[in-house]
């Protein structure tokens, strides 16, 4: 039996009428058990709400594994609600 624990957090603070500042957090250890298994993912960008809900943004991601390598990108977020 495998246990896991993580968080994840997000702030969209307007920064005008449409437009938002995006800020993101995400902690993940998949196996409480195991050292060395846990990844944390920051992303940070601005996103621009066409709608009340439909916004698309820009975003630069971090992804940090606890063993190997950071890997960085950026990538475009759409968002549609109903």
């Amino acid at each position: 039996e495998t246990k896991g624990v993580g968080y994840s957090a997000t702030l969209m603070p307007k920064i005008t009428e449409n437009d938002s500042v995006y800020a993101r957090i995400d902690n993940l250890d998949t196996d409480t058990e195991t050292d060395g298994d846990s990844t944390m993912r920051l992303l940070a960008g601005l996103t621009h709400h066409f709608a009340k809900k439909i916004s698309c943004g820009v975003i630069y991601q971090r992804v940090m594994p606890e063993e190997g390598d950071a890997v960085d990108g950026i990538m475009v977020k759409t968002q549609a609600g109903f």
